[in-house]
Parts: structure tokens; C-alpha cells; sequence
């Protein structure tokens, strides 16, 4: 996979943060600090989803995390289209193989899960 930027580098890290910040979007959150945001985000999906029926359902908190994302709570992309455009925005590139493609659209959720709990953390 040539055209993806690996995930690990700082580049990568400040553009995936700027872009889970933007998609945290509650009216509640307008004049909130990043770290506020995330606090807020992560308190929703406590009070609303992370129950013991779902801790039960889903044992692993980033799988949980990412099936709480799935039934979009924020405002993140969740198009094969919207997921490919904002991947190609977040590696800085044009073109993605078809392999490249399926892997992104297969593991957005637990991505985006994943960067958030790091945010958290």
C-alpha cells in the first residue's frame, strides 16, 4: 500500500485529531476546548451506550467505541463515498488501490474509534 501515509507519524496524528474534533458538532459543544469536547463525546456515549448489556455485547472498549460511532452520534462520514474522500484528505493523496479502499471503508469505525480513545487518554 504505496499511497497511504503511515498512521503513526505526526503528520498523520494532527490531521486525524483536527478532523474527530470538527466532527464532534453538539450544540452543547460550540465554545468548548478540544479536551472538553472529547470529555462531552465520551460522556454521551457513557450515559447513552457504554451500559453492561453492551459491555457484555461488545468486551473490547474500541469495538464498543466503534459500534457507539457507527449509529452516528456525531457528525462523521459513513458513505463508502464521504469515508474515501476524507481518507484521501487525511494521507494527502489522489489515488487509493482498490485493497486500500476496502480496508479503509472495513476499519473506519474502529479508526476513528481507536484516535478518539488516544484523545481521551
Amino acid at each position: 500500500m504505496k499511497n497511504l501515509k503511515r498512521t503513526n507519524t505526526n503528520e498523520y496524528k494532527n490531521s486525524i485529531k483536527t478532523f474527530l474534533i470538527d466532527c464532534i458538532d453538539f450544540e452543547e459543544c460550540e465554545n468548548l476546548s478540544d479536551t472538553d469536547k472529547v470529555d462531552y463525546l465520551f460522556n454521551q456515549y457513557n450515559e447513552t451506550f457504554n451500559h453492561a448489556y453492551n459491555v457484555k455485547r461488545i468486551p473490547n472498549e474500541c469495538d464498543r467505541f466503534a459500534d457507539y460511532l457507527a449509529g452516528l452520534p456525531i457528525n462523521i462520514p459513513y458513505t463508502y463515498f464521504e469515508i474515501l474522500k476524507t481518507a484521501k484528505q487525511l494521507h494527502k493523496t489522489d489515488t487509493l488501490t482498490e485493497t486500500e479502499e476496502n480496508k479503509i471503508i472495513k476499519n473506519w469505525f474502529k479508526h476513528c474509534a481507536l484516535h478518539y480513545i488516544k484523545l481521551k487518554n
